[in-house]
């Protein structure tokens, strides 16, 4: 009855704080763009009108694709992702300082219940904010773009667990900070610079492992040239051709064991900083990875390849976009590989990175005098 009674007074305070309402009207007019979009034979639907926008059709994307990646890039990576998280992080950094600050704490320490389960009550009714949020947002989103599309995607819902956790992977760094200093700014700051480091590491580790897959897939290429010119060597020696010509083969055949030999170095020196950066990022959390399980578990093989040919088509109309074919195929290629990860990895040493922290903060919270 305790538990259900902090519980219920979380979700009372979040109800009475105006960020919780201004980020639900946001919500709501997030669906509303929603509401106006969609795809027919012709075009673009905005509204009651069809705009003509080369080949965005029926024809190339079902209106079902259309919606998943509405969702996926407008829905999850902007609001949910980005915007809905930030105001999260403003509303509920308060939390714990207000919570641990002197004259609120000792009516609830005073109530017969352990320091720690009284800590992780507070913890977890505070992630009721970003539960309601993005519950009331996937319900919205599934019944306009069902009513207005045709298309009724119940997997949107899966929305709700992951970015859940994804902000539980911030909000842990606010409620250490908070227990620790008592102040909600150093608590937003704290969670912001972690997010910011995060992002920072899932940025380089992916560029690291595109420069290094563009670094090793010339390998194979070499390897058949130096192959072939060895035998050119051979067959000219047994032939006894002209010195200078025989001399000239030589020379291209030790200029390209040269290149085998510069472009292995090169793989390894960038697999080396790959390495230190693959397991930096696995220390913690993953923020970027836990969002795209979305996108995994929401659109199928069929989409995902579809998707894959209008990029790569988009990016030959756009003159090779900032990639060429050959970077192209190293960030297809890194893309599978992220994709292919396993759940325990992305989920599983992020809750480890989450569960420390937490459990820091419960220790600091049952050993502190109030």
């Amino acid at each position: 009855m305790q538990t259900w009674a902090i519980l219920f007074d979380a979700y009372r305070e979040l109800n009475a704080r105006k960020m919780f309402w201004i980020s639900l009207a946001i919500s709501l007019l997030v669906v509303c763009v929603f509401a106006g979009l969609g795809i027919n034979e012709k075009g673009i639907e905005l509204l009651w009108f069809t705009v003509e926008i080369g080949p965005l059709t029926t024809a190339l994307m079902s209106r079902s694709l259309f919606y998943k990646t509405l969702f996926m890039s407008v829905g999850l990576t902007i609001w949910l992702g980005w915007a809905s998280t930030i105001l999260a992080l403003v509303s509920t950094a308060s939390i714990i300082p207000d919570f641990v600050s002197s004259g609120s704490i000792e009516g609830m320490l005073a109530r017969p219940i352990s320091r720690t389960r009284l800590f992780l009550t507070k913890y977890f009714a505070s992630l009721l904010f970003v539960v309601l949020q993005a519950l009331v947002f996937c319900a919205a989103s599934i019944l306009v773009i069902g009513v207005r599309g045709g298309v009724w995607l119940w997997g949107l819902m899966l929305a709700v667990p992951i970015i859940t956790l994804f902000f539980s992977y911030l909000y842990c760094v606010s409620a250490l900070v908070g227990v620790w200093t008592r102040s909600t700014l150093a608590s937003l700051l704290a969670s912001l610079a972690v997010w910011g480091v995060v992002l920072a590491m899932g940025i380089a580790e992916n560029g690291l492992l595109i420069a290094k897959i563009s670094a090793e897939n010339p390998i194979p290429l070499i390897e058949k040239d130096v192959e072939a010119r060895e035998l050119q060597v051979r067959k000219a020696k047994e032939e006894s051709t002209d010195p200078a010509a025989f001399m000239k083969l030589e020379k291209r055949l030790e200029d390209r064991r040269v290149d085998l030999i510069e472009q292995r170095e090169k793989v390894a020196s960038i697999d080396t900083w790959y390495r230190i950066a693959f397991t930096a990022k696995t220390i913690l959390p993953k923020t970027g990875d836990t969002k795209e399980l979305l996108e995994r578990a929401i659109i199928n093989d069929r989409e995902m390849e579809q998707m894959a040919n209008m990029a790569s088509d988009s990016n030959g109309r756009g003159g090779g976009g900032p990639f060429g074919a050959s970077d192209m195929k190293a960030v297809r290629q890194a893309d599978k590989i992220n994709k292919s990860r396993s759940l325990w990895w992305v989920i599983g040493t992020s809750l480890l990175f989450e569960a420390f922290i937490v459990a820091w903060a419960c220790r600091i919270f049952a050993r502190r005098d109030f």
